[in-house]
């Protein structure tokens, strides 16, 4: 009964570890509204102050990319 009562528990963790990483994948964090910025070399933007005017920028979406020119700066 031990040995059953350690693999059901085992089991359930197994489970509840790929849920967790499921809800982590891109394309789930994509779906749920965010996007992927990249340059021109396709490294992925983490802060606009790097990126000048005119850059060509592409944006990963849920359900798409979106291939776009930086025509200013904002800070938030």
């Amino acid at each position: 009964r031990a040995a059953t009562r350690l693999l059901e528990a085992r089991s359930q963790r197994l489970d509840a570890l790929a849920a967790h990483l499921q809800h982590l994948a891109p394309q789930a964090v994509l779906a749920r509204g965010y996007a992927i910025a990249r340059d021109e070399r396709g490294r992925v933007l983490r802060s606009a102050a790097g990126v000048p005017e005119g850059a060509a920028v592409s944006v990963q979406l849920a359900d798409g990319r979106l291939d776009t020119r930086v025509v200013g700066h904002a800070k938030t």
